[in-house]
């Protein structure tokens, strides 16, 4: 069997996968699996996998099952359930993409190994989709791929259709052709499916990562899952296994226990009542419950008119 300390390593070191390094350094230092000193040290490294390694080097020579239900708190205070998820299942990334997010996370590779960072971060502040704090942390000296690292996860979090144009047209002005035509034509394919974008999305089924999302968003469910799971189809076979998890690692997290219902029920579903969009929608509004949030994400994922849709 896999030491779990070692696949929680590849977890954090798989492609896609972005933890808050600070955030994660301190609570490694508050549930006491390294001291000050290690914590200092690390954050003196220059890039995110030569401090995984040390990190993981320390975690490895310490009590195996202690060393896991420390590490579990620690994901758990990030809010990281996606994580705990695929530590739990040993499962990996895998999505379709069908957002321009998801082109950024397909196209990962090529961005962090090739992006002229120095012309396409400039341009992208020149057009107001960087800030001048965010262009002063790209151009920290260090190594160009870290940079890109840098500018890759920003626009991770700033991606919207307008910007999604000044990184193609930056992208252009850095004279990077063969990258900017792969982008531009992954963002034609939303723009031929425009006419029923919002029955598309309401149909697809929801990501891990759209769930994580989700779950914080659903708080008016969290001490009525039982409720909603039912609403989901969830048999009572179901509801014990949720519970069962739950107590296995004594987690009292409301959120934590919503992210695991919407796992239940996307992984159990029968074909003709799949865990689409649109059939979570339905079963909050059935229970009376606030959906503000679940339509926020779906507009966020390029569907102007899931509104008037919904």
């Amino acid at each position: 069997m896999t030491n779990p300390i070692k696949r929680l390593r590849s977890i954090l070191s798989e492609k896609g996968t972005i933890i808050d390094m600070d955030d994660f350094l301190l609570n490694l230092y508050e549930k006491d699996l390294i001291s000050v000193s290690q914590e200092n040290d690390i954050k003196k490294m220059k890039n995110y996998s030569e401090k995984m390694y040390a990190i993981f080097t320390i975690l490895l020579g310490k009590n195996p099952s202690s060393t896991q239900g420390k590490l579990l708190n620690v994901i758990e205070a990030m809010h990281r359930e996606d994580i705990i998820d695929r530590w739990e299942n040993d499962s990996a990334i895998g999505e379709n993409p069908i957002s321009r997010r998801d082109f950024l996370l397909a196209n990962e590779g090529i961005l962090k190994e090739h992006m002229n960072v120095e012309v396409v971060s400039t341009e992208l502040f020149n057009s107001g989709v960087l800030s001048q704090a965010d262009l002063d942390e790209i151009m920290t000296p260090r190594e160009k791929r870290e940079k890109r690292t840098v500018l890759w996860t920003k626009l991770l979090t700033k991606i919207d259709p307008r910007n999604f144009e000044m990184l193609l047209q930056a992208l252009t002005k850095a004279k990077q052709k063969d990258v900017t035509e792969e982008l531009r034509s992954q963002e034609r394919s939303i723009s031929r499916g425009k006419p029923n974008i919002e029955n598309d999305l309401l149909n697809s089924i929801p990501s891990d990562e759209d769930l994580r999302r989700i779950a914080p968003k659903l708080k008016e469910s969290w001490h009525e899952w039982e409720s909603l799971g039912r609403e989901l189809g969830l048999g009572s076979d179901a509801i014990d296994r949720i519970k069962s998890k739950r107590g296995n690692h004594n987690s009292e997290c409301p959120m934590r226990t919503t992210y695991l219902l919407l796992r239940e029920w996307k992984k159990s579903s029968p074909k003709d009542r799949p865990s689409t969009f649109r059939a979570l929608h339905e079963a909050l509004c059935n229970q009376g419950m606030d959906t503000s949030g679940l339509i926020a994400l779906l507009c966020r994922k390029n569907c102007d008119d899931i509104k008037e849709c919904l």
